[in-house]
């Protein structure tokens, strides 16, 4: 073998590892899927409420001997006192609905659940093809954007299960129209919902 053979030979092999650890560093995410199953801690666990009772109305009766003889008077009345509504405590639902496709298949909902000055991104029963640099985020817009115009919440755990996602503090969801699956790197959008 001559000298530029072996050079030859060298270079072919190095690219030939170099273009398979990028294919694969590029097409595995699309065949690794990464299942999470976590429950929904307790401080953001919304108490169901009971529907109230209602005591039954007492009989009336229509005879003529049950009918009052006299005109009543009017009652003297005071001054009515406002009702004050009670403000809401606890973990309350601010935002729900259904992830759909924008590019790629999706299935699974999401919540977005405050209290006490927290908010926590709630994922259930997704299940999306994964891909590389996977990040959940909030955006006025649906579609594939510039990587300036969202708001990054965190990157995405796991492609399939239900889980939580902790909304960092600066971030008000009521600023934005839809929760995103965003791959970072290609500026792509994969899925989303409607805030």
């Amino acid at each position: 073998m001559s000298t530029k053979q072996i050079v030859l030979s060298i270079v072919v092999a190095a690219l030939v590892v170099i273009g398979g650890s990028l294919a694969w560093h590029f097409i595995s995410p699309l065949f690794i899927d990464i299942e999470v199953s976590e429950a929904l801690p307790e401080e953001f666990v919304i108490a169901p409420t009971a529907a109230p009772s209602l005591a039954p109305l007492p009989a009336i009766s229509t005879s003529p001997a049950a009918l009052p003889t006299a005109i009543p008077q009017p009652i003297a009345t005071a001054t009515p006192t406002p009702v004050v509504a009670p403000i809401a405590s606890g973990p309350q639902l601010t935002h729900a609905g259904d992830l759909e496709r924008i590019d790629y298949n999706v299935e699974g909902t999401f919540q977005i659940i405050e209290n006490d000055g927290s908010s926590l991104l709630r994922i259930e029963d997704l299940d999306i093809t994964n891909g590389p640099d996977l990040f959940w985020v909030f955006s006025n817009s649906n579609q594939s954007f510039g990587n300036n115009d969202f708001e990054v919440i965190a990157p995405l755990r796991a492609n399939q299960g239900s889980y939580n996602v902790p909304i960092p503090a600066h971030i008000n969801p009521d600023d934005y129209r839809y929760v995103l699956i965003h791959c970072k790197r290609y500026s792509h959008t994969f899925a989303g919902g409607a805030l």
